[in-house]
């Protein structure tokens, strides 16, 4: 699996459970997962450009 897609499935995951998700919590899932804070915020802006997701303030949402 891609960063990409594992950055995602951890959104997807927690926006089926509860509609939304901190992008302050699926910072540090990643970087639990050994995904540096600098790529993980290069692949949320590139899945918030290409429309996968959508942030509203502190939430993150699926599109």
């Amino acid at each position: 699996m891609s960063e990409e897609e594992v950055i995602f499935s951890l959104i997807k995951r927690d926006c089926e459970k509860r509609g939304h998700v901190k992008a302050t919590q699926v910072e540090k899932m990643a970087s639990l997962l050994n995904i540096h804070p600098t790529k993980y915020q290069k692949i949320l802006e590139s899945m918030i450009e290409d429309r996968k997701v959508q942030r509203k303030g502190e939430a993150l949402l699926l599109v």
